[in-house]
């Protein structure tokens, strides 16, 4: 058994392959919607988003009792707890955990307990998670692992389109006026996030145009910058297309000179799709921690 318990919530959007090998202790956000409240998979979520397009969802974030509970697992398996959430800036996970840390400390004084506000989501904070997971798997320390994270924080971003803005708008994320305005002409937009905020980053006509532009807007951050397409891990996220997330990525690939193995191809689950929406097509970078300084 690992010395060190990594726990996330679920809108790290990890595959059931990566949790199973990294052993990853998820803790699913609920959808609500109507008079329901329900664990959805992405698949169901954009199903009823399709079938009923006037619908309105919401997340309800992971209880306290729900941290608290993993966490006393972990515990009993004489096991320090890493806990990474989503960012605070989009929800309460983050409040909920630091709540469940304190309720737990008061009954295990000698628990070691980590909670970390990724300040990311979606794919971008399944990047973070899976290289914490390869850090415990080669034995890191919390401390040295704990440093790491805080770097790789600032060397994180997501690049993303949608098919409509009314789903970030329903959430709060973007004024209405801008949600009509681009809705009416048909124009895609680039949504930046990066230090736990959302910002733009554009738009284009058509998504063959937007999906170059972001590939892009990608090579001009990395030449502005100096760094290393190679020193970067991707993701590329997609809600229901595929087919084309998969050219997306093979164009990335190809465009942006990356090493097909530090590139990945996930669906974006549920707590972020309900905020984006479907056709919905990203591409998420973060360091590899193994090129950080010693």
């Amino acid at each position: 058994m690992k010395k060190i318990k990594l726990i996330s919530d679920g809108a790290s959007d990890l595959t059931p392959e990566n949790i199973k090998k990294y052993d990853v202790s998820v803790i699913p956000f609920w959808v609500n919607y109507e008079n329901e409240s329900k664990l959805l998979t992405s698949d169901e979520l954009y199903e009823m988003m399709k079938n009923n397009p006037k619908m309105h969802f919401k997340t309800a974030c992971p209880s306290i009792e729900d941290f608290a509970s993993e966490f006393e697992k972990a515990i009993l398996n004489n096991q320090e707890v890493l806990c990474i959430c989503l960012s605070s800036k989009f929800s309460g996970s983050y409040e909920s955990a630091l709540l469940a840390k304190k309720s737990i400390l008061e009954k295990y004084p000698d628990a070691v307990i980590n909670v970390v506000d990724s300040l990311m989501c979606s794919a971008q904070q399944g990047l973070l998670v899976l290289s914490v997971a390869e850090m415990i798997e080669n034995d890191f320390e919390v401390a040295k692992i704990l440093e790491n994270i805080e770097e790789l924080k600032k060397e994180s971003k997501i690049f993303i389109t949608v098919k409509t803005l009314d789903y970030l708008r329903a959430g709060g994320r973007i004024g209405k006026l801008s949600s009509i305005l681009l809705n009416i002409l048909a124009v895609k937009p680039i949504i930046i996030m990066e230090d736990g905020n959302i910002k733009s980053g554009g738009k284009a006509i058509g998504l063959g145009m937007t999906l170059q532009k972001i590939i892009g807007e990608i090579k001009k951050l990395f030449e502005n910058t100096a760094k290393k397409i190679k020193d970067f891990k991707f993701c590329v996220g997609y809600s229901t297309d595929k087919i084309l997330a998969e050219r997306f990525m093979n164009d990335a690939i190809k465009k942006l000179n990356i090493d097909k193995q530090n590139i990945t191809l996930n669906q974006i689950g549920s707590t972020a799709g309900v905020h984006t929406g479907p056709e919905t097509i990203g591409i998420a970078s973060i360091r590899d921690y193994q090129t950080l300084s010693a």
